[in-house]
């Protein structure tokens, strides 16, 4: 197996500004191109949005 192409978790952060209309083709854009992508979760929001990181406790 190609160990460039293994399935990964992958935290994507994009803010966008513009039309609504802009934002709706992107989110089509991403679904019609990228076929094996499973989108875990999403949330758009026109409120400002903090990032919060965490340093995840040692195992």
């Amino acid at each position: 197996m190609d160990e460039r192409n293994l399935d990964v978790y992958l935290n994507f952060g994009l803010i966008c500004y513009g039309p609504l209309s802009e934002i709706v083709r992107l989110q089509e854009l991403v679904e019609r191109e990228c076929r094996r992508l499973r989108v875990v979760y999403q949330t758009v929001t026109a409120k400002r949005l903090w990032l919060v990181k965490r340093i995840e406790a040692q195992r």
